[in-house]
């Protein structure tokens, strides 16, 4: 199985002319899933003047059962190449992150340009939402 929930399996033989028919014992399986939570949908970095840059931290929490795994991200769209991902403390992709864990991730926005500037934070994992995306903007002065 591979979805979050219990499952119960018993076998049934009817037998045939050399075995008698017999049931199995019951079977449960317990599958436990991950569930990924945002500290925010999107994050907006305000109004940051050209040549400077503005920090601001994602933070991601595992609230499910079982662990995420293969958790990578990265940054897309338009304008994902002024911004990126500076630090983290999810470790070095693909990072595992256990039940019940939290870690940060911080975006940077540095705007070459003026005008409003947008990417998509992507997120991908082993959850059955995944991907999860922030939306990132920001507008270069």
């Amino acid at each position: 199985f591979s979805t979050a929930g219990s499952r119960t399996l018993t076998a049934i033989y009817a037998g045939d002319r050399n075995f008698n028919g017999s049931t199995s014992a019951t079977v449960s399986q317990t599958v436990n899933s991950p569930t990924v939570s945002l500290s925010s949908p999107s994050i907006n970095f305000g109004n940051v003047t050209r040549g400077t840059s503005q920090t601001n931290a994602e933070t991601v929490s595992n609230t499910g059962t079982g662990a995420l795994i293969s958790f990578s991200w990265s940054v897309t769209g338009t304008n994902a190449s002024k911004f990126t991902v500076s630090s983290t403390t999810c470790g070095t992709p693909p990072a595992t992150l256990n039940p019940g864990a939290s870690c940060v991730l911080n975006v940077t926005f540095k705007p070459t340009v003026t005008g409003t500037q947008t990417a998509t934070l992507r997120l991908t994992d082993n959850a059955s939402n995944s991907p999860q995306t922030i939306g990132l903007s920001g507008t270069g002065q």
